[in-house]
């Protein structure tokens, strides 16, 4: 028996078999089961990353507020400290005049 006598006697028989026409759903179906495989797929990982990208990001700007708030406090209470040096320095300076003014007055001149 030569292949192509095999070949012939299958498509033979192939050609006597009831021929079954695809139902107009058949495409949408279809598609609709890849879909669903892609989703599930994919679900894991992105279903991580969709909760774990707003947490970090909220993390991240209450970081940088702390860090911002807590640089503020600290301005303000070096600008209240170096003001309370200058004052003590003033009432020091004006101290010293006061003293020098009278010696010189004491002293007649």
């Amino acid at each position: 028996m030569k292949p192509s006598d095999e070949r012939d006697e299958l498509w033979d028989l192939l050609g006597k078999a009831p021929g079954r026409a695809a139902s107009p759903y058949f495409v949408r179906r279809v598609v609709n089961t890849v879909r669903a495989e892609q989703q599930a797929r994919a679900g894991g990982f992105m279903r991580w990353f969709r909760w774990v990208a707003p947490i970090s990001a909220v993390a991240a700007v209450a970081i940088v507020w702390t860090a911002d708030y807590s640089a503020r406090l600290k301005h303000q209470e070096e600008v209240a400290l170096y003001n309370a040096y200058f004052d003590k320095a003033a009432d020091l300076q004006s101290l010293v005049v006061s003293t020098d003014e009278s010696s010189w007055i004491a002293s007649g001149n």
